[in-house]
């Protein structure tokens, strides 16, 4: 008889522990409709068909080691939030809609020529779509195959698409544009932290007061 080993994700054994099973071929599912993807270093790669487990998996990840989300379709907020919940059912990575980076996670996320959309039609506070708020907190945007966005975001507060109040973002590729914010539509970011841009675009965010 044939046999298949599949690794899942165990959160009851710690340290972001996974466990071997070895099942019967017969129990061996299809291929899935993959969304997403999570790769880390010696190319190693995971599918996943639901980007909030992707989420959340890669951040756990990302504290050991980095990790690159690749998108293989457009994300759009539902009614204008994200809210991703992890195997206990408790939020994780997000946080008043936005996705919320507050421990020192390493996070790359290629857009892949696909568009992250905070869908926001009106502004609110906490509208922003990302926000660091850890030292050693890394967000990595790349765009490997041209035409991604980051858009949506509409905020009362500082910052549109980024805010980073603590951390370091790298900008390397994709456009970010269609944000709003009160300061800082595109990109808002504190004296202390760090911000570097190798490539892409910021046009056609609009600041209501400064940026």
């Amino acid at each position: 008889e044939e046999y298949y080993v599949r690794m899942e994700y165990d959160a009851s054994a710690g340290n972001n522990a996974c466990q071997l099973y070895i099942d019967s071929i017969a129990n061996k599912p299809g291929p899935i409709d993959e969304i997403v993807t999570v790769s880390f270093e010696k190319g190693v790669t995971i599918g996943f068909d639901d980007f909030g487990k992707a989420w959340t998996y890669a951040l756990k990840q990302s504290l050991s080691k980095p990790a690159t989300i690749t998108l293989k379709e457009d994300l759009v907020a539902p009614e204008g939030g994200f809210c991703y919940l992890d195997e206990n059912g408790n939020e994780y990575g997000t946080r008043n809609g936005h996705f919320y980076l507050n421990d020192n996670y390493n996070v790359i996320i290629d857009l892949n020529g696909h568009t992250i959309d905070r869908n926001l039609k009106e502004a609110i506070e906490n509208g922003v779509l990302f926000w660091l708020y850890d030292y050693d907190a890394k967000l990595t945007i790349k765009d490997s195959i041209g035409g991604g966005k980051i858009t949506g975001a509409n905020n009362t507060g500082n910052g549109g698409a980024f805010f980073a109040e603590r951390g370091s973002i790298y900008i390397e590729g994709g456009e970010i544009t269609g944000n709003k914010a009160k300061n800082g539509a595109g990109i808002y970011w504190e004296s202390q932290c760090n911000l570097c841009i190798y490539g892409g675009k910021i046009t056609g965010n609009i600041g209501g007061e400064n940026g």
